[in-house]
C-alpha cells in the first residue's frame, strides 16, 4: 500500500435483508477507513443496488462512523456491479478530477474480477493498486464465492470501448 493516491474506491456489495452491509462488506469499508487513514485522499464508495437505500449510503454511514471526513466521502450510487463500478467512477470523478493514481478495496474473494474489469474498462493511463479485505465466512461460503469468482472469470469478455454510460439494462449486453 505504499504510494500517493488520488482517490480510493470501495467497492459496494448488495445489502442484507433489512438493507444494512453485510460482514464482507463491512470489512471493506473498515480497510477504506484504514486506508484514508493512511493516504489521506478521498474515497469513493461506489455502489447503487435495489434497496431503498444505496450501498454507497450505506458505505458513507459507516465511514463517518470510524472517524472518516465525510466531506472526503463521494457516492457513486449508479453501479449494480464490478463494470459499474469501474466505468461510473471513471465517467463521474477519475476523470473529471484528473485522478490516474487510484487504490480499489473490495474482498479478497473479489479482486481477481475487479482488477481484469477495471484495468480494461480505467485503461493504461491509470495506476491501480487492488487490496483485499478479509473473507469472514465459513469455510463452506468462501469455497463456494471463490468458485463463483472463477466461473465468472473463465466466462467473462470484455469487448466493448466504453464511451458513454451504459443503462442499467445494458450491463448483460456488455458482459457476454
Amino acid at each position: 500500500m505504499d504510494g500517493n493516491y488520488d482517490a480510493i474506491i470501495v467497492l459496494g456489495m448488495a445489502l442484507d435483508a433489512c438493507n444494512r452491509l453485510n460482514t464482507l462488506a463491512q470489512e471493506r469499508v473498515a480497510l477504506g477507513a484504514m486506508c484514508y487513514k493512511k493516504h489521506r485522499c478521498p474515497i469513493i464508495v461506489s455502489g447503487g443496488g435495489m434497496s431503498d437505500i444505496s450501498e454507497a449510503q450505506c458505505m458513507f454511514y459507516a465511514l463517518q462512523n470510524l472517524n472518516v471526513n465525510p466531506q472526503h466521502i463521494l457516492l457513486e450510487e449508479e453501479s449494480l456491479d464490478t463494470l459499474g463500478n469501474a466505468y461510473f467512477t471513471k465517467k463521474l470523478f477519475l476523470e473529471k478530477n484528473n485522478w490516474f493514481h487510484i487504490m480499489v478495496v473490495t474482498s479478497q474473494f473479489h479482486i481477481a474480477r475487479t482488477r481484469k474489469i477495471f484495468q480494461h474498462v480505467l485503461g493504461k493511463a491509470f495506476s491501480i493498486a487492488f487490496i483485499g479485505a478479509k473473507d469472514c465466512v465459513l469455510q463452506h461460503e468462501k469455497q463456494r464465492l471463490y468458485a463463483m469468482e472463477k466461473l465468472f472469470l473463465d466466462n467473462m469478455q470484455l469487448s466493448e470501448v466504453f464511451t458513454q454510460l451504459p443503462k442499467r439494462s445494458d450491463y448483460k449486453r456488455i458482459i457476454n
